[in-house]
């Protein structure tokens, strides 16, 4: 099982190897593997956290998804997905008054939920406020 733990250790023993320590301990918040696709979603506290777990260029997150079994790794800082659901939010909000662009507003929505950006009960209700949908009891 990978978690954040494991990530941040991996992220500092690569770091060592590479001559590129970090100065200060890691803030890995969570870790999401996504074995279909070999991604490994990492998701670091705050920008300066994200910019340590890439490394220059990349190489460190790039060695550390190798040495975890991933084809890919990409990192992802709490900040910047706490403006993203705000995006998505404002996004539905304007959608409320122009329904011709409902399909392109519901596939935007989707699409944060399968990156992971979004949780499934969110974009329930961002869904259900897009399209007026009562369907069945609110979350």
């Amino acid at each position: 099982m990978i978690d954040a733990s494991r990530v941040e250790k991996e992220i500092e023993r690569v770091g060592e190897e590479l001559d590129m320590p970090t100065p200060t301990p890691l803030g890995i918040v969570d870790v999401r593997p996504d074995e279909m696709r070999s991604l490994l979603h990492v998701i670091a506290e705050d920008r300066p956290d994200k910019a340590a777990a890439l490394g220059m260029g990349g190489i460190v997150l790039h060695k550390v998804a190798r040495s975890l079994g991933f084809r890919k790794a990409i990192v992802t800082s709490m900040r910047d997905i706490e403006v993203k659901r705000s995006r998505v939010l404002s996004s539905v909000r304007a959608q409320r008054k122009h329904r011709h662009v409902q399909y392109v507003s519901i596939y935007g929505v989707l699409r944060e939920c399968h990156s992971g950006i979004l949780e499934p009960v969110q974009a329930l209700r961002y869904i259900k406020s897009i399209t007026g949908w009562a369907g069945c009891a609110s979350t």
